[in-house]
């Protein structure tokens, strides 16, 4: 995602975001991320009372541009559900470099929750949440066409794609080969077409 900063607080965000996804939540110091965005202690103490403060902020401005991205698609445009949520998944396919090509906060926290206060490891069960029930939606008139009583349920698909994706993303990472998310999201898709035959 690109950043763009209007102000010093917005400033902290950005590089806080950039350190967390490159090196993960615990080596995020006050002091390097002061340093990398060029403001005092004294500036980072004004807007963010706590290391935990800052990380909050981090998810929730990371999850509303990330929100944003993935809904600017026509897919909703679409009436018909199964070209619907294959349109989306082309939609997600398409934004899914500037989205995830250097990692996923969400996933990067979640990793580390050991060494995050309870607050963050909250926010992030909450967010990933979240995403389960935004998705979950698009699922739903698509799996109504199914007579199959061992179909799994909407929720479980939105949660099946984030999965695939988070595990995409580690794989991608681990072989410095980005092609690892598309191809997750297309065979994501090839499932879904064996259900919705």
């Amino acid at each position: 995602m690109a950043m763009k900063n209007s102000n010093t607080k917005d400033l902290i965000i950005e590089n806080a975001y950039a350190i967390i996804l490159d090196r993960g939540y615990p080596a995020a110091t006050v002091d390097e991320i002061c340093r990398i965005a060029g403001v005092s202690k004294g500036s980072f103490f004004h807007y963010f009372k706590t290391k935990e403060a800052l990380g909050l902020e981090v998810l929730e401005w990371y999850y509303k541009r990330a929100m944003q991205l993935v809904g600017t698609g026509t897919f909703a445009l679409e009436t018909d559900p199964v070209k619907r949520i294959y349109l989306f998944l082309d939609h997600l396919n398409a934004v899914s470099y500037e989205l995830w090509s250097k990692g996923c906060l969400l996933g990067s926290f979640a990793s580390y929750l050991a060494a995050t206060g309870e607050q963050i490891a909250n926010q992030v069960s909450k967010l990933f949440n979240n995403l389960v029930l935004n998705l979950a939606p698009l699922f739903e008139p698509v799996l109504d066409r199914l007579e199959n009583e061992d179909r799994p349920t909407a929720p479980e698909l939105a949660e099946q794609l984030l999965q695939i994706i988070e595990g995409s993303i580690v794989m991608a990472r681990a072989y410095n080969d980005w092609n690892h998310v598309p191809k997750a999201i297309e065979n994501f898709r090839k499932y879904l077409q064996l259900l919705v035959k």
